[in-house]
């Protein structure tokens, strides 16, 4: 059926039912508004309903399973400015510049033409691939008509597979065994569901959340400021991931390379803020990222033992066997985040962090009271990473010693004399690191007591000086 040469601006709604499907309508002329609607819902066996046009500002197709929208002259040119889908399956034409979904929609180019689309998702609109045929065309761009809008990928009957080159807003949930790809950016996005994200190598995703159950990040890609977690991390070699350090990116799991020999799915990476669950899997995942580049841990659920706890257990025989099950998981755990925080560049405050919880865990499984006698006092020294505690130590040694300092006399006639004499000792044996290298001006050779004494007082500031010094060279820009 031919529409005549219709006047410039014109509106034009076609109404059809079940039996008028399969006719070609041809406009000629520009169309301000052309309304396609069909009462009756059809079956997506019918036939195909024809709109043939040369130029048109608003297409609105509601409620049709197949529609062909091509030029009005063979091998001409067509222009659609806006192409609105209602629960509407479209075959489009090159001139098509943005689609505005609405309900469950699909759309594919006729005879395998490809061309940029610019889509724009009104509130719940569903996109799912025409005819059972699993993939829809590369879109440009995603947009969102309002700040709640969301879009489905794919359906539980139709799963469904999409590459867009841009999305900036908005939430898009992604079906089971649907797939998603990010082929260029992607800003202040929010993806979750059941299926599978696709960022393709050199993609840039910043400010976003990504909760889906597969996740595969091409080379040279670059995911920063990104939070939530995945199922399955399939593939991230030689790339860039950066969360929030106060949320961290959850990876519960990592595909297992295919052969014994094989390179690890995430070689050569840098991981910053990167969280991964404390269990037997957990240590497994950690054993794959020996492979990774640089690695900054989230240490906001790292294991630890209460001070009480502590305490306990260093008077305990034996260890309970109910608790050496979790605990002994989280030991080795510890252990590997410790060992991968001292070899890939991690900044010394969380560094500092991970190797501390290592020692309270390995502390806490101790088999003998000397082992966990020894452990308890080299916590006092801070493990060597944190300078508080052995500066109190040091403190607390010069105090406690202060009565067998140089100045001695009767320590039972409490007078103004003994504070002054306790107070002297007590500095004296705070510069005992001085006495020691002969810095302080003494005259004498001190006795071997004396000597003693002063080097007990001396190993927690040492300790403390030491651990200070290792943190401001591995982290310069942040203090101790």
């Amino acid at each position: 059926m031919r529409i005549a040469r219709v006047p410039e601006g014109a509106h034009i709604i076609i109404e059809a039912d079940s039996e008028g499907a399969g006719s070609v309508y041809a406009i000629d002329g520009l169309v301000t508004s052309l309304q396609v609607d069909i009462p009756k819902a059809i079956s997506r066996s019918a036939p195909m309903l024809g709109i043939q046009l040369d130029s048109a500002d608003v297409v609105v197709v509601s409620r049709h399973q197949r529609v062909r929208i091509q030029p009005a002259k063979p091998n001409g040119a067509m222009r659609v400015a806006k192409l609105c889908l209602e629960d509407a399956q479209v075959m489009l034409s090159p001139g098509v510049e943005s689609l505005i979904l609405r309900g469950e929609c699909g759309y594919k180019p006729n005879d395998g033409a490809r061309f940029p689309l610019k889509v724009t998702a009104h509130r719940d609109a569903t996109l799912v691939a025409p005819d059972g045929e699993g993939a829809l065309p590369d879109t440009e761009s995603i947009a969102f008509a309002e700040t709640d809008s969301q879009i489905f990928i794919g359906s539980a009957e139709r799963p469904t597979s999409l590459g867009v080159r841009s999305i900036s807003g908005g939430r898009i949930d992604i079906r089971t065994g649907s797939t998603l790809s990010l082929l260029k950016d992607a800003t202040d996005y929010k993806i979750s569901g059941l299926g599978r994200v696709v960022v393709a190598p050199q993609a840039t995703l910043t400010t976003g959340k990504i909760e889906c159950a597969d996740l595969d990040i091409g080379e040279q890609a670059q995911l920063t400021a990104i939070t939530g977690r995945t199922g399955r991390l399939v593939q991230a070699r030689a790339c860039h991931i950066t969360s929030l350090r106060e949320e961290g990116f959850w990876v519960e799991d990592v595909a297992r390379p295919p052969q014994p020999d094989a390179q690890s799915a995430v070689a050569g990476s840098s991981f910053e803020y990167v969280r991964i669950p404390v269990s037997p899997r957990g240590c497994q995942i950690l054993l794959e990222f020996e492979t990774l580049s640089q690695f900054t841990p989230g240490v906001q659920d790292l294991p630890t033992v209460t001070r009480r706890v502590a305490i306990a257990d260093l008077f305990r025989k034996r260890k309970r066997v109910a608790v050496s099950s979790d605990r002994a998981i989280q030991t080795q755990y510890t252990r590997l985040l410790s060992r991968l925080a001292n070899t890939k560049g991690s900044p010394a405050s969380e560094r500092t962090r991970v190797v501390w919880a290592a020692y309270c865990m390995r502390t806490s499984t101790a088999q003998t009271r000397s082992e966990r006698a020894l452990l308890t006092a080299y916590r006092m020294l801070g493990y060597g990473e944190r300078p508080g505690p052995p500066l109190v130590t040091w403190l607390a040694t010069a105090m406690i010693l202060a009565p067998t300092g140089p100045r001695r006399g009767p320590m039972l006639d409490p007078s103004l004399e003994l504070t002054r004499r306790l107070l002297h000792n007590w500095c004296d044996y705070l510069l005992s690191p001085l006495h020691l290298l002969n810095l302080a001006g003494g005259v004498s050779a001190p006795g071997p007591f004396l000597t003693v004494t002063r080097t007990l007082v001396a190993i927690p500031f040492v300790t403390a000086v030491l651990a200070i010094r290792r943190f401001v060279k591995a982290d310069p820009e942040s203090g101790p």
